[in-house]
């Protein structure tokens, strides 16, 4: 400071230094505030399972449920005493479209790779689709099934369909699965023993 007559006036360049020390001490004061406050707020968790906020598996919960209703395999059983060409079963399908289509037309049925609980058994029991198309008569399929319960049978059954509607074999089995299908998926609503469906009455 300097004297000035009576009195003392104060140095500028001291003010602005001792200003400029008291800012730099509230900043440093700020900043470790900030930075206690994220470290606290990074050990708190995020919701209810942690810090991911997401919630643990409970036992059964994270476990996948069987599907509920009828199960039925996505491939159909095919008797070994039946008599038919591979490039039948394989080009028309015959394992594969009867249980997809009997699944579209009831609610119920879920296709899975193995069946078990309450399921549908399928099995085909008599194919004939010789070469030829139209030239060689009509087609037909034969499948028995029976609906299980647990170890009891609720129902079992024996259906048959025929076709020459189509120019060609998988033409008629695809028509005879359509209306099979049909058949099977209506029997299902009220299962009985012992039933004949389509040409097998």
């Amino acid at each position: 400071m300097n004297r000035c007559g009576n009195h003392w006036t104060i140095d500028v360049m001291t003010v602005l230094a001792v200003a400029a020390t008291l800012s730099l001490a509230t900043v440093s004061r700020a900043e470790d505030g900030a930075s206690s406050a994220a470290k606290t707020q990074s050990h708190k968790p995020m919701g209810p399972g942690g810090p991911t906020g997401r919630s643990k598996p409970h036992g059964s919960e994270s476990a996948k449920a069987a599907p509920s209703g009828i199960q039925l395999s996505r491939r159909t059983t095919v008797a070994s005493g039946v008599n038919v060409h591979d490039k039948v079963l394989q080009e028309c399908n015959l394992e594969t479209m009867l249980p997809q289509l009997i699944a579209e037309r009831n609610s119920e049925v879920h296709l899975v790779d193995t069946a078990g609980g309450t399921h549908l058994e399928l099995r085909i029991v008599d194919v004939h689709a010789p070469n030829g198309g139209v030239f060689s008569g009509p087609k037909w399929l034969t499948v028995e099934g029976k609906l299980v319960s647990g170890k009891g049978v609720t129902g079992d059954f024996v259906a048959k369909e025929s076709s020459m509607a189509s120019a060609t074999a998988c033409g008629m089995l695809s028509k005879v699965m359509t209306v099979m299908a049909g058949d099977i998926a209506t029997w299902l609503q009220s299962p009985t023993k012992g039933a004949r469906l389509g040409h097998a009455r």
